[in-house]
């Protein structure tokens, strides 16, 4: 029991605690995101990204996106660098939440990594009545360089 109790002391001072999302308002969670994100300070990172949009196929990917200091300075689809449709860095998937609430829109959907905060996937439909406005966005793998 004692090896236990003592177990369960040392996995809970091993791990910051995270309030989970699902207890926060749409906002507050993000604003969670947002300072995990920013407590993490990956300034540099390679992520793969795909866009689920009503959009030509070369759009949606899944690229490999590479970020240095929030801005992306390359992203490639099967090898082949992209010139359009540049798919944003974590921020501007940030960016895109925020406006989405702050629209009003008719849904969002979002998932946060546990540890860095970063959104592993978006869904937004701004209004419920409009078709093909609709955009989403996985983030697959993100690792820091």
């Amino acid at each position: 029991m004692r090896v236990l109790l003592l177990s369960l002391v040392f996995a809970a001072c091993s791990a910051p605690a995270a309030v989970p999302t699902a207890d926060l308002s749409p906002g507050d969670a993000l604003a969670q995101a947002q300072a995990q994100w920013a407590e993490a300070n990956v300034e540099a990172y390679e992520m793969t990204i795909t866009r689920t949009c009503f959009c030509p196929p070369e759009w949606r990917g899944p690229y490999t996106v590479t970020v240095e200091e929030g801005t992306v300075t390359s992203f490639v689809i099967e090898d082949q660098p992209i010139a359009q449709g540049e798919p944003p860095a974590v921020e501007g998937l940030f960016e895109l939440l925020e406006t989405a609430y702050a629209e009003g829109a008719a849904r969002v959907d979002v998932t946060y990594h546990e540890e860095w905060g970063y959104p592993t996937s978006l869904y937004i439909d701004k209004e419920e009545m409009m078709a093909d406005e609709e955009i989403g966005y996985t983030v697959s793998e993100l690792i820091r360089r």
